[in-house]
């Protein structure tokens, strides 16, 4: 039995992303390249794009969320997640994981104002 080729365009917008799946294809791979609107390149001759520039997406559970309580100035927020990581900022703009991904986080109220 011959190789079958499936190939069709796949437009997407600058900072876009696709998630292109070989579900129910069991032990078919699958190749991506690219190529600018404009080339009449057939698109099966295009050279695929190298593992090493594609990532895996695989979705997760959301992580949840507990009532937060406060007492003695610390405030404790509960939270669970399978995968995850508890991400903080004190300007919207630059994130960084808060050290340990406490589970559930603690926080003194009167330390510097925060984003989780």
């Amino acid at each position: 039995m011959g190789q079958k080729i499936i190939a069709w365009p796949l437009t997407i917008q600058r900072g876009g992303f696709a998630k292109i799946t070989n579900e129910s294809l069991t032990g078919i791979g699958v190749k991506v390249a690219w190529r600018i609107s404009t080339d009449p390149s057939n698109s099966t001759n295009l050279p695929p794009i190298a593992s090493s520039f594609l990532s895996a997406y695989s979705p997760v559970a959301a992580p949840t969320f507990g009532t937060a309580s406060l007492s003695a100035g610390t405030l404790t927020i509960p939270w669970t997640v399978y995968q995850g990581i508890l991400e903080e900022s004190t300007d919207l703009h630059i994130w960084t994981a808060v050290p340990g991904n406490p589970q559930p986080l603690v926080v003194g109220v009167g330390s510097a104002p925060k984003k989780f």
